[in-house]
């Protein structure tokens, strides 16, 4: 079904949500896109639950305390894109799992050891 987002999302993501909820895993979303474009894709697809109350699991280019080496980070920048959760957990990169839409994203985080 189409949104206001452009894109027009499947209604099969039942399954996802139930998984994701039952992890005991936190569960982080992230985007080249701007937080508040994130959190209108999850509410269309019905994931928008997953969110932390203070939206603090969601990383985007807008989200990204630390932009002193680039204006607009993304996820082709994964040592400073995703530079919070690895000072979060200790770099521990091999316990970070990505899930993406993207191969490109999906090969740069593996370059720095995010299955």
């Amino acid at each position: 079904s189409g949104d206001t987002t452009g894109y027009s999302h499947s209604n099969n993501y039942n399954e996802l949500y139930t998984f994701l909820s039952n992890t005991n895993y936190p569960i982080y979303f992230a985007s080249n896109s701007p937080s508040s474009h994130v959190k209108t894709v999850l509410r269309a697809l019905g994931l928008s639950k997953l969110l932390k109350s203070n939206n603090n699991n969601i990383l985007a280019p807008d989200t990204i305390i630390d932009q002193d080496e680039m204006d607009y980070p993304t996820k082709a920048n994964p040592n400073i894109f995703f530079k919070s959760l690895l000072d979060k957990y200790n770099n521990k990169k091999s316990r970070l799992i990505l899930i993406d839409d993207s191969k490109l994203n999906i090969q740069k985080a593996s370059e720095i050891g995010i299955e």
